[in-house]
């Protein structure tokens, strides 16, 4: 609860503050002239930048969040103190942040995001798709395109979701809705729930601490190779190959699309739809 002269002397005395126009770049910078002893002194110290729509960020704090709204162009942005919000971008989206979650809507073209310390919301999004994160589970939902999610941290959701998805955790289980495509997932540390709408050119599905419960197209031709502590099977209709109580392995309405399901520590449920 500074007044303005006691703020703009800390900033003269403690503080190297830029901003700076050169033809069509604008570069905004705040840097400490030297370390506090006594964090009480510091400054907390936000960029609010307006721009055209089309246009290129290299964006960098140490102490907060970014929020990217309505962009084109190729952004390049790093925390290591807050969260990152990104809403309506479109081209190369590089985004990294140890300090907090990410949060991404109607984004498209080329996503690549990380972070260490909270989870990643991702909605409404297509293209090339990278997220990862080590302290928080995973929510996606809409998305369309080639989608790389990983976490270590919690658990996966996914809703309505066409291409190809490759999806791993350790740290809970995997609940998949509605997808369309090509669907690699795995968990070591829960159940793993998959509802096909169509499967692409392969299913590929396991767990080593829970079930893996599967939902099929009941008319698409299918390779199925199932295995677990049991495989229960509900109508599979035009079944031909062999079974037993923990192995199926044969085809259903005259073989298609491979489907691999495997739970070391659990049972194999199969329906269609």
């Amino acid at each position: 609860d500074l007044s303005k002269e006691e703020i703009k002397k800390r900033l003269d005395e403690d503080y190297n503050l830029s901003v700076t126009v050169n033809g069509h770049e604008v570069t905004a910078i705040a840097k400490n002239k030297h370390n506090f002893s006594n964090w009480r002194n510091q400054i907390s110290i936000s960029f609010k930048i307006y721009v055209p729509e089309q246009v290129s960020t290299q964006l960098k704090t140490s102490g907060g969040g970014i929020h990217l709204d309505h962009l084109k162009g190729n952004e390049n942005f790093s925390t290591s103190g807050g969260g990152l919000q990104l809403d309506h971008l479109t081209g190369t989206i590089h985004g990294r942040t140890s300090g907090g979650g990410i949060d991404v809507s109607d984004a498209s073209q080329d996503i690549d995001l990380q972070t260490s310390g909270g989870g990643i919301t991702a909605k409404n999004c297509s293209g090339h798709i990278k997220l990862e994160t080590s302290g928080g589970g995973l929510r996606l939902e809409n998305l369309k395109g080639d989608i790389s999610a990983h976490t270590s941290g919690g658990g996966i959701e996914g809703s309505d979701i066409d291409g190809e998805l490759v999806t791993s955790t350790s740290g809970g289980g995997i609940d998949l809705r509605g997808m369309s495509g090509s669907v690699d997932a795995n968990t070591s540390a829960g159940s793993l729930n998959a509802q096909m709408k169509h499967v692409g050119k392969y299913l590929r599905l396991s767990s080593s601490a829970g079930d893996v419960n599967i939902e099929l197209p009941a008319k698409q031709g299918l390779d199925l190779n199932l295995r677990g502590d049991a495989v229960n099977q509900h109508q599979f209709n035009g079944f031909n190959g062999e079974g037993d109580k923990d192995h199926v392995k044969g085809t259903v309405n005259g073989g298609g699309a491979p489907v691999s399901a495997s739970a070391s520590s659990g049972n194999i449920n199969v329906k269609f739809n």
